[in-house]
């Protein structure tokens, strides 16, 4: 069993916020209002549920009729999430779920089954009208899609060993972050590039046994958090802050022995994040509240 939880800013025993199932990858919505997760509770695969934020029950949202569900967002007006997921042929590809009926439509699916073309990282533009994705075939490359048009534009190319992975876009939409690894020296960083296109800039290198997991922006667009984590015998993660302009980084005053981090998620008022912690086959979902300053809005 593993349950969605929430702890106190300023310090206090966690606090169970859901029962029951398998629950991970926790995602704000727009107004802050509500949590998305993927769950698999009571079901033989994951599906999407949505629970308040401030507490209540959980609901499921849709009864995924494809293969598996994977990585979501929501989109800019909350009124839909844009899922990662496979069919029944393995095919990759994007799938629009409305946020109010759970009715799936299918936007974007690769020719082939994956892993010779995935679709990944989906994450939606501020305007609602472009997606940013990582591609994988040969190499992998970040690529911006048109929803209208269907158009898809390249930003950034990798070959192997490098990888990239996880990408966010900035709520003003003019920044994409993302983590740039390399397999076989293994290390990491953390990269921002002009959202439409440009030469990326390195905010923060790490070296094994320490690597850079999730992101997330804060709602300002100036700053971003991430997590670090290390592996081996003392497997840990710790939140952080880094300027997204460059500068000193700054711890968020939260570390976990023997756990990893997946997923993250800042709430729109930059005051709570949601993540993932666990094990292999057992994951939590965590809320932390009122320990980020509050943030002014850019005019």
């Amino acid at each position: 069993m593993t349950h969605l939880w929430t702890v106190p800013a300023d310090g206090g025993a966690a606090q169970q916020f859901t029962s029951g199932g398998k629950d991970g990858h926790g995602r704000f919505s727009p107004d802050g209002t509500t949590i998305a997760f993927i769950s698999s509770r009571d079901e033989s695969k994951p599906q999407l549920y949505t629970i308040p934020s401030n507490g209540g029950e959980a609901v499921k949202l849709t009864d995924f009729p494809e293969g598996s569900i994977g990585e979501f967002q929501w989109s800019p007006d909350g009124t839909a999430l844009l899922a990662q997921g496979r069919d029944h042929t393995l095919r990759q590809g994007f799938y629009r779920i409305e946020a109010g009926t759970g009715r799936v439509t299918p936007l974007v699916q690769t020719p082939t089954r994956c892993p010779n073309d995935c679709r990944e990282w989906p994450t939606w533009s501020p305007s609602g009208k472009l997606i940013f994705t990582r591609r994988v075939t040969d190499g992998q490359t970040i690529v911006v899609r048109d929803l209208e048009t269907g158009e898809e534009n390249e930003l950034l190319s990798v070959r192997k060993p490098s990888f990239v992975g996880p990408l966010i876009v900035s709520p003003d939409g003019r920044r994409v972050a993302y983590v740039w690894r390399d397999l076989q020296k293994g290390t990491s960083v953390l990269t921002v590039m002009p959202a439409a296109g440009g030469e990326p800039r390195e905010l923060l290198r790490r070296q094994p046994p320490e690597g850079i997991g999730d992101l997330g922006w804060m709602p300002d667009s100036r700053r971003i958090v991430y997590a670090t984590r290390t592996s081996g015998e003392e497997q840990k993660f710790e939140l952080w802050r880094i300027p997204a302009e460059g500068g000193e980084p700054q711890r968020l005053g939260l570390a976990m022995e023997g756990l990893s981090l997946y997923g993250l998620s800042v709430h729109p008022d930059g005051r709570s994040i949601a993540f993932t912690a666990g094990r292999p086959h057992r994951n939590e979902v965590w809320v932390l509240e009122n320990f980020l300053p509050e943030v002014k809005a850019v005019r």
